[in-house]
């Protein structure tokens, strides 16, 4: 490995499969990216197939490692710089973040037929129905999101693992005006919420809106017929939400406190140890006939 912050990442920002890798390295602190300009022929030259023979972006160098493929990269710096989004030592979990990485592959082919689009990377053929293909698009991305978040924030939970680092990128630009404008396709309430849900939780996500020029809202925004312009961006309206978002976490971290400190003054009135070790289970703790305990309340008991 390299020393950290010295990872480069070669892309470009438009480029939702080589802005997950970038992100990540990033937000890590591994490192962050490096120009490869496919319109000027860059991935073709000596220099860059000395790094990847199949001349694609992304491309990653450490040192002297040096490859490619988007989800190779991913996989590498979680567990080179950032282990928490993937834990190895935790093989069901990382069976679990993989099949969500490999099943995105079914978003990825409606991806092509609609974002690619109207970003200019493909052409619709001819005869195609578009609507219909937005639809299924659409139906992939949330089914996508049903079957591997759920009921969470992200696939990893309250905080994002490396299949949220994955899929984020595509829905992202999936989410842009442009898309509507262009082919009409408008993404689920669900998609946008994980998507700002994500962009709110980890910083270095801003490199999907910024750019310098060359993001992929940047990029989308571009796309926009003549005559229309996307949503101005609202910097006081963003900075209110993150403020109420921080806000009510602070509420909700206040009020499992209290609600924590106030089971072990219980527990302890009850002459039961709270601290310094797990107390002995009590059957009055928990009523297991009818009552309206819940898993955290077993959880509870159990000193956990």
């Amino acid at each position: 490995m390299a020393n950290p912050g010295e990872v480069k990442v070669y892309g470009m920002p438009a480029s939702a499969n080589a802005a997950g890798p970038t992100i990540l390295a990033m937000e890590s602190g591994a490192g962050g990216p490096e120009m490869c300009n496919l319109m000027a022929g860059e991935h073709m030259k000596p220099e860059f197939l000395a790094i990847n023979p199949y001349h694609q972006i992304p491309s990653l160098v450490d040192g002297d490692l040096k490859i490619g493929e988007s989800s190779a990269i991913l996989r590498y710096l979680a567990r080179a710089y950032s282990p928490k989004v993937y834990p190895a030592d935790d093989l069901k979990e990382c069976a679990r973040i993989d099949f969500a990485m490999d099943a995105f592959s079914n978003v990825y082919k409606g991806h092509m037929k609609t974002v690619y689009i109207t970003l200019g990377f493909a052409s619709a053929a001819e005869g195609v129905d578009q609507a219909a293909e937005n639809k299924a698009y659409i139906e992939q991305a949330d089914m996508w999101l049903t079957n591997h978040v759920g009921s969470k924030t992200f696939v990893g939970g309250d905080m994002p693992n490396l299949a949220d680092y994955k899929a984020v990128p595509f829905l992202f630009s999936a989410i842009q005006p442009a898309n509507k404008a262009v082919i009409g396709l408008e993404m689920s309430a669900k998609v946008v919420a994980y998507v700002e849900a994500f962009c709110t939780k980890v910083g270095a996500a801003a490199f999907l809106s910024s750019a310098g020029g060359y993001s992929l809202k940047e990029y989308a925004a571009s796309k926009m017929p003549a005559g229309e312009a996307a949503p101005a961006f609202d910097e006081a309206a963003d900075l209110k939400k993150k403020q109420e978002d921080a806000a009510r976490k602070a509420e909700e971290a206040a009020a499992a406190e209290e609600a924590r400190n106030k089971k072990a003054q219980e527990l302890e009135a009850s002459g039961k140890k709270v601290s310094g070790g797990m107390h002995k289970f009590d059957s009055s703790e928990v009523d297991i006939h009818g009552g309206d305990s819940t898993a955290d309340d077993l959880m509870d008991a159990f000193g956990f």
